[in-house]
């Protein structure tokens, strides 16, 4: 088998995120990116909350940056309210692109299926590496979302993304999440995610480098903490 410093296991952009943020700080690392995405990065547009990132996170994030605006977000009320703190649209293509043209990009695995670690070894529906270390972000990215491109009314406009997420509101109870993202044109991306086991939780792998920390990980990239 194969040897990694590091594995990295998720859905969507936060995975690719990561691995650009530990790149930046560990430039001789051995990463291995496993997704159950048909690419890395995913397919989707998706919206992360940036105006309180460091600024380390924030020269990672630029280059995949799409649209940036204030956003409103949906209460368990049914009610909107307006956040002005920055909510940023991510282009999955250019978190791809940004993996690819590193001096040492990380050995990207998609489809991997269901991943099972057993201590220093990662097993996978078509492989298994040993790794240094891991960080598991499938409790905060797991379950594909659904997305649709839908027309909408001139007179009912979207200007400003809306979202729906439990993780974004102290208001919001557990269940989907849903991201309404305007494209112009009276157009808007409606992207669903259905209630995934353990999403939002801590995943609890405990790693002696606080940059490997997935909790640290997960509060840099949402701007819990600036350092």
């Amino acid at each position: 088998m194969e040897n990694f410093d590091l594995a990295i296991v998720g859905q969507g952009v936060l995975p690719g995120l990561v691995a650009l943020l530990v790149r930046s700080a560990r430039k001789d690392a051995r990463i291995l990116l496993l997704t159950a995405d048909d690419e890395a990065g995913g397919r989707g547009l998706e919206l992360m909350m940036v105006q309180h990132l460091a600024k380390p996170v924030r020269d990672v994030l630029d280059p995949a940056i799409v649209s940036e605006w204030p956003a409103y977000y949906r209460l368990r009320s049914g009610t909107r309210t307006r956040n002005d703190e920055r909510v940023a649209l991510l282009d999955p293509v250019q978190i791809w692109l940004e993996l690819n043209q590193l001096a040492h990009p990380p050995t990207i695995v998609t489809k991997c299926g269901e991943v099972e670690c057993v201590g220093h070894s990662l097993h996978w529906s078509a492989g298994a590496a040993i790794c240094n270390e891991a960080i598991d972000l499938r409790p905060w990215t797991s379950g594909l979302a659904d997305t649709h491109i839908v027309a909408i009314e001139a007179s009912a406009r979207l200007d400003l993304p809306v979202v729906s997420d439990p993780a974004s509101s102290l208001d919001a109870e557990p269940g989907d999440i849903l991201h309404w993202i305007p494209l112009g044109d009276n157009r808007m991306a409606v992207r669903h995610w259905p209630p995934a086991e353990g999403r939002g939780t801590n995943p609890g792998v405990a790693v002696d480098d606080p940059l490997m920390n997935n909790a640290k990980i997960y509060q840099l990239l949402n701007g819990i903490v600036e350092e």
